[in-house]
């Protein structure tokens, strides 16, 4: 056999390629996330009260129990999958309901649908009645063409709101600020903000560990660096945990994405932020208004390429609110059948939004309505309960792979963590409960690790 290539440098050659991974290692942090939420609230700083996410579930509530008094008025409505298969007669419904509810296992088999709409119904019930906000972002966006003492006022009523939560044990999971927007004519009042809000938070009772600080208008890798210098020094200043504050960029803009010379500069942002961006918001409507929609999906799809493979969530979209009638009394029978018919219009093409991002990979959006909640959570969940199984048998495999070797090489890490991802991510909204968790073979001590690396481990102790 003729060969050119020296044994030793062969040898060589393929020490500095595994030197260079080495180096790099997964894109992927291995830091168990502590919740992945499937929504983020946005409440306008002046609007919040405390509580706001009691008031939000029983708003929600009263959307579901005046427009989809049941499983199967809500799964039509939403047109979610299986939805022609659910009867339309009154009489055919209330015994279908009448069944379901008593727990008939024949539908199991001979009705999957509706045994899937009643569970979904049931799930998303539960989930508006505890804790229905999973993110909350106080939104300060607005407030720049305020003055200071005015917005001073604001950030003393929302740390009053906040307290006051704390004190009951009722804030969301996961919890953020919207500052502003770091462009030159935003950035000084965007920077107060933060300034005030936190030393506020500090003074009056405390800053939640893991605050999400999100930001607009942010296009260059410098800006970023400025307001992670600014994070670093208000943590030091207010005497919290190192790293605790944490960044979501919001990105309304295309070049907050790919540069003039075709560089995909959110990877730039990112390294800038040195491991403090947990999230990169995508807003699609904005870009669309700006763009066009296929430059705006052109941009979702590039930021879901540049947080590939790293610890980055991302999320897209901002929903509409609902009709003003929404949020009052219905008081004919002509006015109710126009208004029902407008509700489950919209809805509906919110669930399709939904759905629409789940399949993109992006299983997390905004809303700033409690009336799209029901519809945020029904079609979340009914996604995760047709494809969790599915996520399962990959998680397994992966585990299979992992377990296969003395040690697990950072591809296999990176899929078994993804697929674990997913499935907490569906334990975290409800769409899945231990009896599906001990079906697949995980126990608690699994789900609280929420590591891939921790679960092997587990297995080959």
């Amino acid at each position: 056999m003729i060969r050119n290539i020296h044994p030793d440098m062969l040898a060589a050659a393929v020490e500095r390629i595994r030197r260079v991974a080495r180096q790099q290692g997964p894109r992927r942090g291995l830091t168990p996330p502590r919740v992945l939420p499937v929504h983020t609230l946005l409440v306008p700083a002046e609007r919040l009260q405390a509580n706001s996410a009691l008031y939000v579930g029983r708003a929600a509530m009263y959307m579901v129990h005046t427009y989809a008094s049941d499983c199967v008025v809500l799964w039509r409505a939403l047109r979610l999958p299986g939805w022609e298969a659910l009867p339309t007669e009154s009489a055919r419904v209330d015994e279908l309901l009448l069944r379901l509810d008593a727990g008939d296992a024949e539908l199991a088999t001979r009705w999957p649908e509706a045994v899937l709409a009643h569970e979904v119904y049931r799930r998303t019930m539960h989930r508006l009645n505890h804790r229905p906000v999973q993110d909350l972002r106080i939104d300060f966006q607005d407030t720049v063409t305020l003055s200071d003492a005015e917005v001073d006022a604001i950030a003393v009523g929302v740390v009053d709101c906040l307290r006051q939560d704390i004190s009951a044990d009722v804030l969301p999971a996961k919890l953020g600020i919207r500052i502003g927007s770091l462009q030159p004519g935003a950035a000084e009042r965007t920077l107060r903000v933060l300034d005030v809000v936190l030393s506020e938070l500090a003074v009056r009772v405390e800053v939640p560990d893991g605050l999400m600080i999100s930001v607009t208008g942010v296009t260059s890798p410098e800006a970023v660096g400025v307001l992670v210098q600014m994070l670093a020094h208000l943590e030091q200043q207010c005497t919290l945990r190192k790293g605790s504050l944490r960044l979501e960029l919001a990105i309304d803009r295309a070049e907050c994405v790919l540069s003039e010379d075709g560089r995909i500069r959110l990877r730039e942002l990112l390294s800038a932020a040195r491991g403090r961006c947990d999230a990169v918001w995508i807003h699609t409507d904005a870009l669309a208004h700006r763009y066009g929609v296929g430059v705006a999906h052109l941009v979702r799809d590039l930021a879901c390429l540049a947080v590939a493979g790293t610890p980055v969530q991302i999320s897209a979209g901002l929903s509409e609110p609902m009709p003003s009638f929404t949020h009052g009394e219905i008081s004919t029978s002509a006015q109710r059948s126009e208004q029902f018919a407008e509700v489950h219009t919209l809805w509906r093409g919110e669930a399709r939004r939904i759905l629409d991002q789940l399949e993109a990979g992006v299983p997390w959006g905004w809303d700033v309505d409690p009336g799209k909640l029901p519809v945020r959570l029904a079609a979340t969940m009914a996604h995760g309960r047709l494809t969790w199984a599915s996520r399962m048998r990959e998680l397994a495999r992966a585990l299979r792979a992992a377990l296969a070797e003395p040690a697990a090489s950072p591809e296999v890490l990176v899929e078994g963590q993804a697929h674990l991802e997913a499935v907490l991510r569906w334990l975290d909204c409800g769409a899945l409960g231990e009896a599906e968790l001990d079906a697949a073979g995980l126990d608690a001590q699994d789900i609280a690790s929420r590591s891939f690396q921790v679960i092997m481990d587990r297995r080959r102790s």
